[in-house]
């Protein structure tokens, strides 16, 4: 990186790094402001409004308009796009220091913002009885990454008699287990198998639940639970980039 663009960085990263330019650039983002309202939006004095605006003009992130009012620059508008993903790592910080997230793939962790809107889990009881509502509640599909939840494996298969329809993937080491399990069954999900997966997940078209691999190798059930279209659009791509890299099996 060459001087001039360390300093543009140095720049950008003086801009962003005080709460109140943020929480102005938040307030622009969906509509342009007055000084008078900036100031009164976000609890600040007029002057010291005025002080931080300026700092935001000189980075180039707002700029004033003929009417009086300020706006996004629409390089204000992509930073705060790409920032998106790095708000949900702050957030979540304990749960990123903990699970292996370059596990996932690189477009998945740009979309991180994509899970913005969901709810931490912590409880492992939770998830599971989550994760239970989520195969009691599906109507036409359930795709599954299993880890060996016997009572889950069970209510999906009443779900599977029910006519809806179910996709496992399954981690190779849990084969025997799952042909000892499903040689009583009159009907069979579709199954693929992996040398291994990113995490235990469920997702349904009401609703998905995710967890990752933690660093150590073991799945905590630290839970991601959501309901919005993001969030299970990103969930499905995980199972699709985990189910296309996997094999057919039949037990």
């Amino acid at each position: 990186m060459g001087s001039e663009d360390q300093q543009e960085l140095n720049t950008l990263f003086f801009a962003l790094a005080s709460e109140s330019r943020l929480s102005i650039l938040r307030e622009l983002l969906t509509h342009s402001l007055r000084i008078q309202q900036i100031a009164k939006m976000v609890d600040l004095t007029e002057t010291e409004a005025c002080r931080q605006v300026q700092k935001l003009s000189e980075a180039q992130l707002v700029q004033k308009q003929s009417n009086g009012e300020y706006a996004l620059t629409t390089y204000s508008r992509l930073i705060l796009d790409l920032s998106s993903p790095m708000e949900f790592v702050l957030r979540h910080k304990a749960f990123v220091l903990k699970h292996d997230m370059f596990l996932l793939p690189d477009d998945l962790r740009a979309r991180l913002r994509d899970l913005s809107g969901c709810q931490l889990i912590t409880d492992p009881i939770e998830t599971i009885n989550k994760l239970a509502e989520l195969v009691k509640n599906a109507q036409k599909q359930i795709d599954e990454v299993i880890a060996g939840l016997e009572s889950i494996v069970e209510l999906t298969r009443q779900r599977l008699y029910e006519g809806v329809k179910v996709r496992w993937l399954i981690k190779e080491n849990l084969l025997p287990k799952a042909t000892s399990l499903l040689c009583s069954w009159e009907q069979l999900p579709e199954i693929r198998a992996a040398p291994s997966i990113i995490g235990h997940y469920g997702v349904t078209e009401t609703g998905a639940i995710l967890t990752l691999m933690q660093k150590d190798g073991m799945i905590g059930y630290i839970s991601f639970f959501g309901e919005s279209a993001s969030f299970l659009k990103w969930t499905e791509d995980l199972f699709m980039y985990e189910w296309q890299r996997a094999k057919p099996w039949h037990p």
